[in-house]
């Protein structure tokens, strides 16, 4: 009897193509069977035992114990990012009462963490899955993400993006999400599939980006221009730099009960990595040259 499928939980947005592209078409790594969802609900299948591996908020590995990263890839940004932005009607610095996609906690704690304020009570969340323009009319502010953030209209509106204020306050870039397996599974393959199948999906964009497109609801050239602009799909040393500060600022803000230990699947070969290697790449520029103190997230007048 063939073995079971390992089930893998993955996201159903327009800036996950190039990693669960080729799992989809049965291009890609043999022995998983893939379904979509919200990045939330991925993280809860993984929870629940009803997923194996998941592409998770990087929020969760601090709140799921005994899940291991998949090494090398990731979704993340270095610069502004257009698919999580917080839209308002008054500056973010006077606000009190925000509506939050409930799909993403990750985004909902980087929120948290980028409108802290001394002396000040901080604004308050609601979770909210109607249309922006209705929640706009009830709350002061929306925090969108994924395609629906793409497809929102901004005229009129305070802007925030998330990742953007990010590199502007630590130097580095933000990463939103990545692969992660639960205690005691074991994949059928090498893990280096899984960079392996991304990077093939980078290197066919052109051909799934109409479609993609399509489905999430935006115009090609507009993906194409979304995929151009700073994502980055390779976890190397920067990007885990920049989870072990978020972990830290969350916990310090009781976002998270504590900063976890990165820590890595490993085949049973023991070819992982401990911790990855940054991989070959031209410099890239930073928003801001000057960075924080570990474990301080400056703020900045709003712009």
């Amino acid at each position: 009897m063939p073995a079971a499928a390992v089930r893998v939980a993955a996201v159903d947005f327009l800036n996950t193509l190039p990693l669960v592209a080729e799992f989809l078409d049965g291009r890609g790594p043999q022995g998983y069977s893939v379904e979509r969802f919200s990045p939330a609900e991925c993280a809860a299948r993984l929870a629940r035992g009803e997923a194996d591996i998941g592409l998770i908020p990087s929020i969760e590995y601090a709140r799921l114990p005994g899940l291991r990263i998949v090494p090398g890839t990731c979704i993340a940004a270095e610069r502004e990012v257009r698919s999580v932005i917080l839209l308002s009607r008054r500056p973010p610095s006077e606000l009190t009462r925000i509506a939050v996609d409930p799909g993403s906690r990750t985004s909902v704690a980087l929120l948290a963490l980028l409108l802290q304020r001394e002396g000040g009570p901080a604004p308050s969340f609601t979770p909210c899955t109607g249309p922006p323009e209705q929640a706009l009319a009830e709350h002061e502010a929306v925090l969108l993400i994924g395609d629906a953030a793409l497809r929102a209209r901004r005229e009129g509106l305070h802007v925030l993006d998330l990742a953007s204020e990010w590199a502007a306050r630590t130097g580095l870039p933000f990463v939103f999400a990545f692969w992660a397996v639960r205690a005691g599974v074991r994949l059928p393959g090498p893990v280096a599939e899984f960079v392996a199948a991304q990077r093939r999906g980078l290197q066919t964009l052109d051909w799934r980006v109409a479609d993609a497109a399509r489905r999430a609801g935006v115009g090609v050239e507009e993906a194409r221009r979304y995929f151009r602009k700073p994502l980055r799909y390779e976890l190397g040393e920067t990007e885990l730099a920049s989870l072990e500060r978020f972990y830290s600022l969350a916990a310090t803000a009781g976002l998270i009960p504590s900063a976890p230990r990165l820590r890595f699947y490993r085949d049973a070969r023991g070819t992982a990595p401990a911790r990855p290697a940054a991989p070959a790449r031209a410099p890239r520029p930073h928003a801001s040259s000057s960075r924080a103190p570990r474990g301080v997230l400056r703020t900045r007048s709003d712009s």
